[in-house]
């Protein structure tokens, strides 16, 4: 009868802690899903930055300089070409901040 006992005991312990392994396995899973779908999104925007950049770069130059000092001193003096060069150059910047916003929203992770 004891024998008995002792080993329902031991296959309750046992079933409690199979669960208990299941349960931190899935959990596990969840959190690689998350980091997964965290790292394919920075990606995507770390792909489409480069381009974009690489792009921006082409049509600025090495004016980028000079341009965001003239906008400083006497933004009225401005000229097309160098609000397009300002435009490009501020458009990266916000998708940078775009960027931090929704890695930083997803859950949690950044």
């Amino acid at each position: 009868m004891q024998n008995q006992t002792l080993m329902t005991w031991i296959q309750l312990l046992t079933s409690v802690w199979v669960f208990l392994g299941l349960g931190l396995v899935i959990w596990e899973l969840q959190q690689v899903r998350t980091l997964a779908r965290a790292q394919l999104t920075s990606d995507n925007f770390s792909i489409n930055f480069s381009i974009s950049f690489a792009s921006s770069t082409a049509i600025m130059g090495e004016d980028a300089a000079k341009v965001l000092a003239k906008a400083c001193l006497e933004p009225g003096a401005l000229n097309l070409r160098e609000t397009t060069l300002l435009g490009h150059y501020y458009e990266q910047q916000m998708s940078l901040v775009l960027l931090t916003k929704l890695l930083t929203g997803r859950d949690g992770v950044y």
